[in-house]
């Protein structure tokens, strides 16, 4: 706690002291026992709950699924790339099996479940553990170190007040983040409804709104073109070239790049310039194929890869930036939907097609008014982006304050006839002594139906 002082009837322990052992089993030698699987990816640590189980022959088995859970436990991931995903298991897991990358913290008589998944879940508590964290490149914690960790004790009785002021408050933040989440789905719909109307010609602030269907083969100053495939280094030398990520909803981040042997004739032809046009020509997603992005003026002279495609506008006849704006409109991407090819699972547009989409283009004087609409509509979307990301940031917070003052004993009060917390793990310390050692973790000799 911090150098704090505990309060009356409180004890620092360590977690090893508040849990009780776990079972393991070799599935291996049952090959034909059916056995359900909690693997490290399937625990969803923003949430803490555990996603699908996996099914598999004892014959199967992954060589880490050894462990047996039990409703109630806390999982507590200890490898990457999920070190410290950590959800509680619920009665639907109970006897499934799970990694031996994943510490099984167990409640014992003296510590609720629930008291100590809090506990766990907490700021303090990570930062704890972070501590023990291997410094190689394959970061990790032993369960020993999870084990060691220590844990603010509260008397039993004040455990469950605790436990019931946590989730009262939480439900409050829990409704709010509900809320919240259903935001980003909303600011979308409507920055696609302010697209889809420019694209119809609903945003003109000019009398002189006609408008002409033309395609983008119609549009270009030049023909289209892919880039160029050469294997490169992520150093020089070079001929500095975009990767596909490089493409971004925020335009082209020229940080994404590779270095690739490739002469100057060549080169120049396939430079980026300010206010060219790119499109995803192929992804293994339906939503990313034929996504655009618009280049601003290139730090130095670098080319694209063909997986995209250029256009280079007839800015006499459309503004690169009212075109970008366009691109992204229902209208157009329903059109690319259209015109996508697959093979082998991946999604892919050609010149031709992309050539043969529609744009109704107004007098250039006509897009200047309208681009001024669409960015103050657009600004105002990203400041409720920003709100949201505000209020999010901060709920986050406000959850961890709550744990941070359950576990400093300041958000229930004290009762002094409650049992105390030393003498309850006194009583549990001689029980166990009485019955002997505790079993030895290993495999047990017979077969767990876990499906």
């Amino acid at each position: 706690m911090s150098g704090r002082e505990l309060p009356a009837g409180w004890v620092n322990t360590v977690i090893r002291e508040a849990i009780a052992p776990y079972e393991s089993i070799d599935p291996t030698r049952m090959p034909d026992q059916p056995f359900s699987y909690i693997d490290i990816g399937a625990i969803d640590n923003k949430n803490h709950n555990i996603g699908e189980a996996k099914k598999f022959l004892g014959k199967d088995a992954p060589s880490r699924a050894r462990r047996i859970v039990a409703s109630g436990d806390v999982l507590y991931s200890t490898v990457r790339p999920y070190l410290k995903n950590i959800a509680p298991v619920g009665a639907e897991f109970d006897g499934f099996l799970t990694s031996t990358g994943i510490a099984i913290l167990r409640a014992s008589s003296a510590v609720l479940p629930e008291y100590l998944k809090n506990w766990v879940v907490s700021d303090n508590f990570a930062r704890i553990v972070g501590r023990s964290m291997d410094g190689s490149l394959y970061p990790a914690v032993r369960d020993a170190d999870v084990e060691s960790a220590p844990l603010p004790l509260a008397p039993l009785p004040e455990q469950r007040r605790i436990v019931e002021k946590i989730e009262a408050l939480t439900a409050r933040s829990r409704l709010a983040r509900e809320a919240l989440n259903a935001l980003p789905a909303l600011i979308d719909r409507y920055r696609q409804s302010i697209l889809a109307a420019a694209f119809r010609g609903d945003l003109s602030c000019d009398g002189d709104d006609e408008r002409r269907s033309m395609t983008v083969g119609e549009l270009v100053a030049e023909p289209t073109c892919n880039g160029i495939s050469i294997r490169g280094t992520d150093a020089p030398p070079g001929v500095p070239a975009l990767r596909l990520n490089a493409l971004t909803d925020q335009g082209i981040d020229f940080d994404a790049r590779r270095y690739i042997p490739l002469g100057e004739d060549r080169a120049k032809r396939i430079y980026v310039r300010e206010n060219d046009f790119f499109v995803s020509r192929g992804n293994g997603s339906l939503d990313l194929v034929g996504r655009g992005a618009l280049a601003s003026n290139p730090p130095e002279p670098i080319v694209f890869p063909d997986t995209m495609i250029r256009i280079r506008l007839d800015q006499t006849v459309v503004l690169p930036e009212w075109f970008a704006f366009i691109w992204g409109a229902p209208q157009i991407r329903d059109q690319i939907r259209a015109r996508v090819k697959t093979t082998a699972g991946i999604w892919k547009i050609s010149q031709r097609d992309l050539s043969s989409i529609t744009v109704d283009v107004p007098n250039v004087h006509v897009q200047v008014g309208e681009l001024r609409k669409i960015r103050q509509a657009l600004g105002a979307i990203e400041k409720c982006r920003v709100q949201f990301d505000t209020a999010t940031s901060r709920l986050a917070t406000l959850d961890q304050s709550i744990l941070a003052k359950a576990f400093r004993g300041e958000l229930v009060p004290q009762d002094p006839n409650d049992e105390p917390a030393s003498v309850l793990l006194e009583r549990i310390r001689a029980e166990r002594a009485a019955a002997g050692p505790a079993p030895r973790r290993g495999r047990r000799p017979k077969a767990v139906d876990a499906g």
